[in-house]
């Protein structure tokens, strides 16, 4: 299955918003709001790409 770009974009913009808010789930959710139906298929699919990623990033610095 090939991506969309702009989920690449997107993911990035989100994992920024991860890092830099204080209240990133109310500013992400403020933007799922202003989205169209398309735009908020994306940005779920993008949330949902950064959630695989940062887990798969914990379980590697986890002590087994």
């Amino acid at each position: 299955m090939r991506i969309p770009m702009n989920v690449l974009h997107l993911a990035k913009e989100i994992e920024r918003e991860l890092i830099s808010s204080d209240r990133p789930e109310f500013t992400l959710f403020q933007r799922y709001e202003a989205s169209s139906e398309g735009q908020r298929k994306v940005l779920v699919l993008s949330m949902i790409g950064k959630l695989i990623e940062m887990d798969r990033r914990l379980r590697m610095k986890a002590p087994c």
